[in-house]
């Protein structure tokens, strides 16, 4: 049997690990802090668990690259999705979002001409050419739409997502986001936080034969013949 030895054990060393392990290899993870999860764990705080923060949500939920992981692996870790995806309070009015159609109702806060653009924006935003160059997602949605409360909604997407508003972001990028909401839905939550997700990786690798050392720090890797030896 093969054996593979991982150095680090967080999130991408546990996650390369249990998948390697799977295939037949034989893992060890060696790993240099007391504890394994680097960021993506909880904390013990008086009988309370406390998030790391290393994760809030989990991009696109269960479908999403890291929900279809886990899943794959046939872990025991659930993600629960957030109902409603999202909400913007517009004119002092609440816009619950939960689903791609759910956008439609701002079909009637647009002008005559800002429907028809609205609604033609809207129903190709699956096959959407991504716009080329350097263009600002906010230039590019003034010129589709005109209007400024969706620049605003756009604004708050974008803070929240990728920590950077209309004007940082090029349009390629806000469009590339856009298409994999609509394809696959909004974020979710893991139950039992970040931890639950280190926990399930730590025992998918145990119980197939792994090993994960800890406060084993990595100082050097010696090679012959392009196979590591020690």
């Amino acid at each position: 049997m093969t054996k593979i030895a991982i150095v680090g054990a967080g999130l991408g060393g546990l996650l390369s690990g249990a998948f390697l392990i799977k295939k037949g290899y034989n893992i060890e993870i060696y790993e240099k802090l007391p504890v394994i999860g680097g960021r993506f764990r909880n904390l013990d705080h008086n009988g309370y668990q406390l998030s790391t923060g290393a994760v809030h949500t989990v991009p696109h939920s269960t479908k999403g690259p890291f929900g279809t992981l886990l899943r794959e692996l046939n872990s025991n870790v659930e993600i629960i999705d957030y109902v409603p995806r999202c909400i913007f309070q517009i004119n002092n009015e609440e816009i619950h979002i939960t689903k791609s159609d759910d956008f439609l109702s701002l079909f009637r806060m647009f002008s005559l001409g800002g429907k028809i653009r609205f609604l033609k924006f809207f129903l190709s935003l699956g096959i959407l050419k991504e716009p080329t160059g350097d263009i600002s997602a906010n230039s590019w949605l003034n010129q589709q739409l005109n209007a400024d409360f969706i620049i605003k909604m756009a604004d708050h997407f974008c803070d929240w997502s990728v920590n950077q508003n209309t004007k940082q972001i090029v349009a390629s990028e806000f469009v590339a986001l856009m298409k994999s909401i609509k394809k696959y839905g909004g974020p979710g939550i893991i139950r039992g936080g970040c931890q639950s997700v280190t926990d399930e990786l730590k025992s998918i690798i145990t119980s197939n034969g792994g090993k994960i050392h800890v406060k084993e720090p990595i100082t050097k890797i010696i090679t012959n013949d392009d196979s590591v030896t020690s």
